[in-house]
């Protein structure tokens, strides 16, 4: 039971590490307990202006506590198991230094919209956001136990792999790898990013070196992909996407198969899999600026339009005419301007195509 000490009574010194915003309600914990604040040591609370209150907390510190709506807390190294359990009205979460987040510490938080994990973080136990139906935004240094167990986002929700989570919207993603399947049925996924560029895209960045298997297989809002990484068999598959740049590794079989794209620009890739951009006729445009014809698989670029152009780099046309794979595409092979070092989308493919159809000797 909470009690309040007696006007006359000193404060005890305290280092403030954790502020509970919301009206007249915030948290303190004290100096000597700032490294495990949420896992059964001493806090203070001061519930108004005038006066403070203490206590001792156990596991889930502040479990189903309605009154708090955000929380940030630089110091803190642990958030103890079902810390914040059901406290339904906690909409953002930020913790800049946390190196362990519990098992559902956060589950059934029904308003939180967002949460950003910091690269500090060392250990994560699961289901941490179970129940959570509202979250759109999440900032990622790895999903799993550790850096080294890799699991897909239905981890971090306490669900089956391959259940859909429909609420997410938005990944910010600093790890190495994407495992397989990690991101499949976000229905609602729009952008997965390191950096913050435009909605409905995905900026892969240099830190990831794989995307393994099916990774955003069926995230069908995500309409362009950015990648420089080996992209695995399936993995953006029955996507949104309708523009890939590749700009290095490997692209796998099937892996933008059935997805609406238009437009594909490759700055190098060592191969390209079976039915890797394989459409229902919408494929328009694939732009090679590499000198050497990546390995490619002979129906790569199954279903595209009849008017496809696929532009390469000046002076290379009849090389990749006679290669393996892109001679099956030869009538569709025009060579870029001179004076066009890299593709551009601000010509049109068709606009390059006649310029040719007029000009070639």
């Amino acid at each position: 039971m909470l009690s309040s000490p007696k006007e006359s009574e000193p404060i005890p010194p305290f280092s403030l590490i954790l502020r509970i915003h919301s009206p007249c309600f915030a948290v303190f914990l004290p100096l000597a307990s700032n490294s495990s604040a949420f896992s059964g040591r001493r806090s203070a609370i001061f519930s108004s202006a005038s006066f403070l209150c203490s206590a001792e907390s156990e596991e889930s510190a502040f479990a189903f506590n309605n009154k708090i709506t955000s929380v940030s807390g630089p110091g803190i190294t642990d958030i103890g198991d079902a810390a914040f359990i059901g406290c339904k009205n906690l909409t953002s979460a930020n913790f800049f230094e946390v190196k362990h987040i519990g098992v559902a510490a956060f589950q059934d938080c029904t308003s939180l919209t967002e949460f950003s994990i910091p690269d500090t973080v060392e250990e994560m136990g699961s289901g941490i956001f179970n129940g959570c139906t509202a979250i759109e935004y999440l900032r990622l240094p790895f999903i799993g136990e550790n850096k080294d167990s890799l699991k897909t986002i239905q981890w971090l929700f306490g669900l089956v792999d391959g259940t859909a989570i429909s609420s997410l919207k938005t990944v910010d993603f600093v790890g190495s790898t994407l495992c397989e399947r990690m991101f499949e049925n976000c229905p609602n996924l729009e952008r997965f990013t390191h950096f913050y560029i435009a909605l409905t895209s995905i900026n892969i960045p240099n830190s990831v070196t794989k995307i393994e298997d099916s990774a955003f297989y069926n995230c069908t809002k995500l309409t362009a992909a950015i990648g420089n990484a080996n992209v695995g068999k399936l993995a953006f598959a029955r996507t949104g996407i309708t523009t890939a740049y590749i700009y290095n590794g490997y692209v796998g079989e099937q892996a933008f198969a059935d997805s609406p794209l238009t437009t594909v620009v490759i700055t190098y890739a060592s191969s390209i899999g079976a039915n890797a951009f394989k459409t229902n006729g919408t494929l328009a445009t694939v732009s090679v600026t590499s000198s050497t014809p990546p390995e490619l698989a002979t129906d790569a670029f199954y279903g595209h339009k009849s008017s496809l152009v696929i532009t390469v780099p000046y002076g290379t046309a009849q090389t990749y005419k006679s290669a393996s794979g892109w001679s099956s595409y030869s009538q569709y092979i025009v060579e870029r301007l001179p004076y066009l070092n890299t593709p551009t989308l601000s010509i049109s493919a068709e606009g390059l195509a006649t310029w040719y159809s007029a000009n070639a000797s």
